[in-house]
């Protein structure tokens, strides 16, 4: 949220950020990311680095939060879940201000498919919570995150703002030469790198010449080496943490990008990817086929099917001229991306939102 905030800023808010204390561990705190017209409070507690951390961070600094929140009178409050709301914002309201939730991903109706039964319940029952917290606007990341709520819960409309890129980081060239596949993202259940190996497997026997490079951590990172391993699986590097530098000089030398992931909430890696002329691949699902339409800005393959994913590695590979194509049509895709795109949109949906505040 730290983006939302330095565009509003920019679009001439008064913006004030209301948080858990930094992580003074992290390199990069509030500090450094915020605009230095922003009013930062923090509460008492360190920001929470796991799901039981963040449920219990709901209630968290509940007295000085509200003394915040009295003070200021905001005329809108965002209050950025991932996953939990921050109930003191709702139970009881005492100031008349428009309250708003952003939602980066919506589980509902998937979520037994990705995640253990007891983290699945509370993420699904989170977003049923949503439309109950009161007269609360929703904005999503993406139409589809928007229209899964709307179906599965009683959420009735949502606004849409897309995440941003640094789009001047990024050069636009195809690298038709190259024969570099690459990953990027966090190694967890959900972003299933295992499919990616899996179809690697189909994949580099017909094509020996090409590589694969996974660049990120995660707790399944030892299982994944460990496959790679035992069905000894050839040019496969998993090159860990990478920095932003690294990573762009990763999507400019690569000439095919895989998003394998189960679900997302709109995957700016994707937005990347295409921003430095990469073909993408991408699972047909939530979060990445907003942008990834089949055989117009890159190619879709069924969720979780190694098969398919395959089949679309081999054609790109076999196609470098035809697929390579698809790239002249995601230039509208990239630009939604910008920043100025996204300040103008953060800050016409607060409009908006207050516009129908009374």
């Amino acid at each position: 949220m730290f983006n939302a905030a330095n565009a509003l800023d920019d679009a001439n808010w008064d913006v004030h950020i209301l948080s858990p204390q930094p992580d003074l561990t992290d390199t990069s705190n509030s500090s450094d990311l915020c605009n230095a017209s922003i009013n930062c409070h923090h509460l008492s507690h360190v920001n929470p680095d796991n799901s039981i951390q963040r449920l219990f961070g709901t209630v968290r600094g509940y007295r000085k939060s509200r003394q915040i929140i009295n003070r200021i009178e905001p005329d809108l409050v965002i209050d950025d879940i991932s996953h939990f709301p921050y109930l003191p914002l709702y139970f009881p309201k005492s100031v008349d201000s428009k309250l708003s939730v952003f939602v980066h991903s919506a589980y509902v109706g998937r979520a037994m498919e990705i995640f253990d039964p007891g983290r699945a319940a509370l993420l699904s029952g989170t977003e049923y919570l949503l439309p109950h917290l009161g007269d609360v606007s929703v904005i999503c990341a993406s139409e589809s995150t928007r229209n899964n709520l709307i179906r599965n819960t009683a959420v009735q409309e949502g606004h849409i703002v897309h995440p941003r890129i640094d789009t001047d980081d990024y050069v636009f060239n195809t690298n038709k030469n190259s024969n570099l596949v690459s990953y990027v993202g966090r190694l967890t259940k959900r972003k299933n790198v295992k499919c990616l190996l899996k179809a690697w497997k189909q994949f580099h026997p017909r094509f020996p010449n090409y590589q694969l490079k996974i660049a990120g951590e995660g707790p399944v990172k030892e299982e994944l080496q460990s496959y790679t391993k035992n069905n000894n699986l050839d040019n496969v590097e998993f090159v860990g943490w990478i920095s932003n530098q690294e990573k762009i000089d990763l999507l400019e030398e690569s000439f095919i990008f895989v998003h394998p992931s189960r679900i997302e909430g709109y995957s700016t890696t994707g937005i990347e990817a295409l921003a430095s002329g990469c073909v993408l691949i991408g699972a047909d699902v939530r979060g990445i086929k907003d942008y990834v339409f089949d055989k117009e800005t890159g190619l879709l393959f069924q969720d979780n099917d190694a098969e398919d994913l395959a089949k679309k590695l081999i054609y790109a590979a076999k196609n470098p001229d035809a697929v390579s194509e698809y790239l002249d049509n995601a230039e509208a895709i990239i630009d939604r991306s910008s920043y100025e795109s996204f300040r103008s949109s953060i800050s016409d949906t607060a409009e908006r939102i207050l516009s129908n505040h009374v």
